[in-house]
């Protein structure tokens, strides 16, 4: 439920239109010279005005005339046409926002507050068109239309008062030198102190910013957007609008520039190997049907590391690859183990790197034992017709009364690992690279077992430690070989070119298994890369 609106509003040169007549014809026209020697005498009261809304005056007949302002009165009027005056007041038409208040009075909103964004630099030579009267003129008339108190002065804004910002004044430029390009920080800060004191979590923004500097539309928009966190709503320019009014920034088609910037922060990220800080940067653009179609690539990307992914089609090449089920299990295990060391998250590369033994583990399994199926779920194997196990699996393990295997039914055995079970599955499958890896992540007796990978993954897991434990953590894995002893700068060398690594994935039957990291990258690239504006 929307309980208040705060209207946002940006004005400039042309906003303020001067009422004309010709006979029983009224029309609006724009002030084309001498703007600011006018403003200058509206803002000192030489000059008295008015401010209405006059229904019957469509927007696009304001566009077609123009008038100038000479020595305090308006000269090259149209042919037949008189200036409109009452009771000796000039009498403007806001013209842009005159629809804008006709709307939120038909949709019956509470408008809370008010703020015009305009500006008053002092040069009238370097600022010659400058309509410095502008923000304090319409401020006011809102003030009235929504029955707010009006401020008093630049920057008297609030809940309950309709006032205006100068975010340029003095010499203040739209843009600058540094980091004052592409836009002016000074006036970005004044929109953003403005806005942050109106955005509360009852209220929601309408915003106009039809008028104005080009160069602060897209600023006051995003600022806007952050501190009422969406609670938006954007009037549509009448000329570009097609069926709404008001629109929320979501049903907005990304601008190419956003596509563009945030296709190349994905991008980086992609290379970096997080995918899921990829996806997190793209997902904004998700709504929209024809970003969608990167967009979910690399969300698929994000689900598969994450272990989540349940779709099958509209996958990149490479990850329809990665997904074949005849592909080893600890395949999407060491994948994550090397995402995980090329982001920095430590933690999570001790866990995938232990849980890369356990999953190689069952593809030696069934290497070995080469069942009718397996299901890793209830941990339950069925035996091929005609198999003779090696009766070490069926004997009971040391200080157990189960064995590796355990009969349930002809052919069916719930199977074990762990502890004594992986150290007899070992003597058994007699594979070289899986007892080195094992050795690598327990290696440790006696007192130092409280250092092997292993433990080290409890460890982590499960208490609290603080960094220096942390790094010494690393450099354990390090030492182990199963991570890299330096950093590198090519994509797949913190894991997958480990020499632990390449022998065992040479067993299950892959070489280079590096190749699937840098074509998984190379792949989702392309995407981003090939992507078409549309």
């Amino acid at each position: 439920m929307i309980c208040g609106i705060v209207l946002l509003t940006a004005v400039g040169k042309t906003d303020l239109k001067i009422l004309i007549r010709k006979e029983d014809q009224l029309a609006c026209a724009e002030v084309d010279g001498g703007i600011r020697e006018l403003h200058e005498q509206l803002l000192n009261g030489d000059v008295q005005c008015l401010l209405q809304v006059t229904a019957s005056l469509p927007l696009e007949e304001s566009y077609k005339y123009k008038v100038d302002w000479k020595e305090g009165s308006f000269h090259n009027l149209p042919s037949g046409y008189d200036i409109v005056r009452e009771d000796n007041r000039y009498v403007f038409i806001p013209v842009k926002l005159a629809s804008v208040v006709r709307s939120l009075r038909e949709k019956n909103k509470s408008v809370v507050a008010c703020v015009v964004f305009a500006t008053h630099r002092n040069d009238p030579s370097k600022f010659k068109n400058e309509p410095v009267s502008a923000g304090m003129l319409i401020a006011r008339w809102l003030a009235e239309e929504f029955r707010l108190e009006p401020g008093r002065s630049p920057e008297d804004i609030g809940i309950g008062k309709s006032g205006w910002i100068n975010y340029l004044d003095g010499d203040m430029l739209a843009c600058g030198k540094g980091r004052d390009y592409p836009v002016n920080r000074e006036g970005v800060c004044r929109i953003d102190r403005a806005i942050k004191t109106l955005a509360r979590p009852e209220y929601w923004a309408c915003l106009s910013v039809g008028g104005g500097l080009p160069e602060m539309k897209e600023p006051i928009k995003a600022c806007a957007q952050f501190h009422f966190r969406n609670r938006v709503h954007i009037w549509q320019d009448p000329e570009f609008k097609e069926d709404k009014d008001w629109i929320l920034p979501t049903h907005i088609p990304p601008s190419p520039t956003e596509s563009f910037r945030i296709r190349h922060y994905a991008l980086e990220m992609i290379r970096r190997g997080d995918f899921t800080g990829a996806y997190a940067l793209a997902s904004p653009l998700e709504n929209d049907p024809m970003e969608w179609q990167w967009v979910r690539k690399i969300k698929s990307a994000h689900k598969y590391l994450t272990g989540i992914l349940t779709a099958s089609s509209g996958l990149p090449f490479s990850l329809s690859r990665l997904i074949e089920p005849s592909n080893p299990r600890c395949l999407s295990c060491a994948l994550r183990v090397e995402s995980s060391l090329q982001t920095g998250r430590i933690p999570e590369a001790i866990s995938w790197t232990c849980t890369f033994f356990d999953a190689a583990l069952i593809d030696f399994i069934v290497k070995t034992l080469k069942p009718d199926s397996i299901d890793d779920l209830r941990k339950v194997i069925t035996i091929a017709a005609g198999v003779r196990l090696d009766k070490r699996l069926i004997e009971k393990i040391d200080n157990s009364i189960y064995g590796c295997l355990n009969r349930i039914r002809e052919r069916q055995y719930e199977y074990r690992i762990g502890g004594n079970y992986t150290r007899r599955w070992l003597e058994v499958i007699q594979s070289k690279s899986l007892t080195q890896f094992r050795k690598a992540i327990d290696p440790y007796k006696g007192k130092q077992v409280h250092m092997s990978p292993l433990k080290l993954r409890n460890i982590l897991m499960h208490s609290r430690v603080t960094q220096e434990y942390m790094a010494e953590a690393k450099s354990v894995f390090i030492s182990q070989g199963l991570w890299a002893s330096k950093e590198k700068t090519m994509n797949g060398f913190k894991f997958l070119k480990q020499i632990l690594v390449q022998n065992l994935f040479t067993e299950l039957g892959i070489d280079h298994v590096e190749n699937y990291w840098n074509t998984f990258i190379e792949d989702l690239s392309n995407e981003l890369k090939n992507y078409t504006i549309q």
